[in-house]
C-alpha cells in the first residue's frame, strides 16, 4: 500500500518552497502542492500588486494560522506521522531525517551539515545577506513589469544585491576544501540545499539580465562552480529547483537561455 500523500503549503516561484520539494522528490516522497501566497496569484509571474490580480492566498487564513502561527510558507503536513513543520529549514531536515536524506550519524556531522542551513539564513540588511539579496533580485527581475530596452538600467538598480550575491559566493567558495564532491559528504544532504537554491536564483536572474544586455562580472569561483556542477547532475534539483525558477522567468524550454542556466553558473 502507497504511503500517504504529504501536503506542501506554497508556490514553486518560491525558493524556500523549492527547497522542501526538491527534499521530497531527492528521497521518493510523493506531495500535494496547495498554492498559498499574499503576493502572487494564478496566471502571472508578477506581483498581484502589478497585475491587480488576486493571490493564491490560503495563508492569511484562521485554518492554515492553526499550522502555521506566522501565516508565511512553505508548511508541511505529514500524514503518516502526523507532523506539522513549517520554516523551509526545517522542513528539510525532517524529510531528511524521516525518509533518509544522507542523515547524519553523529553531533559533529549534524553540526556540520546544519551549520550551512544556518549560514545562509544568517544576515541582516547591513551586511552581506541571502534573504535580502533575494527578496529585491527576484522581485525586482521576475516579477514586476520592464522594459526589455532597459535591462542595462534595471542591472544597474538591482546591482548593490548582485555584489551581496557575489561577496557570498566568495566566502563560500573560500570555505569548500579543495573541490567537493558535495559540500558534507560525498552524496547530497542538508547542507547543500539551502545554498545551491540560492545560486540557481542568482544564476537565472543573472542570466536573463545578460541575455538582454546587462553588465554582470562574476568572479572565478572554481571550488563552488564545480560543486554546482555535481548538483546539477541530480534530476531532482533539475525538477524542482532549475525548471521551476524557469517558469518563473519565463524561459522558454529549448532556448539558449536554458542552455545557460542549466549549463553552470554563468560567466
Amino acid at each position: 500500500m502507497a504511503a500517504p500523500m504529504m501536503t506542501v503549503y506554497g508556490r514553486t516561484s518560491s525558493s524556500n518552497t523549492q527547497k522542501v520539494l526538491w527534499a521530497l522528490q531527492h528521497v521518493g516522497v510523493g506531495f500535494n502542492l496547495i498554492n498559498a501566497s499574499a503576493r502572487v496569484g494564478n496566471g502571472s509571474n508578477f506581483l498581484t500588486e502589478h497585475t491587480g490580480g488576486t493571490p493564491f492566498g490560503v495563508v492569511g487564513t484562521d485554518a492554515y494560522g492553526q499550522l502555521n502561527p506566522h501565516h508565511q510558507i512553505p508548511t508541511i503536513v505529514d500524514p503518516s506521522t502526523k507532523a506539522v513543520v513549517w520554516e523551509s529549514h526545517a522542513c528539510v531536515r525532517y524529510v531528511a531525517e524521516q525518509y533518509g536524506l544522507g542523515e547524519p550519524t553523529t553531533p559533529t556531522d549534524r553540526a556540520h551539515r546544519t551549520m550551512w542551513m544556518d549560514w545562509v539564513l544568517s544576515g541582516n540588511d547591513y551586511s552581506p545577506c541571502f534573504g535580502t539579496a533575494n527578496h529585491y533580485l527576484i522581485d525586482a527581475v521576475a516579477r514586476m513589469p520592464r522594459d526589455p530596452s532597459e535591462v542595462s538600467a534595471l542591472t544597474a538598480r538591482v546591482d548593490v544585491y548582485i555584489q551581496m550575491y557575489l561577496a557570498l559566493f566568495q566566502k563560500a567558495d573560500g570555505f569548500f576544501e579543495d573541490e567537493p564532491s558535495f559540500i558534507a559528504a560525498e552524496h547530497l544532504t542538508v547542507a547543500d540545499i539551502p545554498l545551491a537554491v540560492e545560486l540557481n536564483r542568482f544564476n537565472q536572474c543573472a542570466a536573463v539580465l545578460l541575455d538582454g544586455g546587462g553588465g554582470i562580472v562574476v568572479p572565478a569561483l572554481p571550488r563552488l562552480r564545480k560543486w554546482y556542477a555535481n548538483v546539477l547532475q541530480l534530476p531532482s534539483f533539475q525538477d524542482a529547483v532549475v525548471t521551476n525558477e524557469m517558469k518563473h522567468h519565463g524561459i522558454e524550454p529549448g532556448s539558449l537561455l536554458e542552455a545557460t542556466v542549466r549549463g553552470g553558473v554563468v560567466r
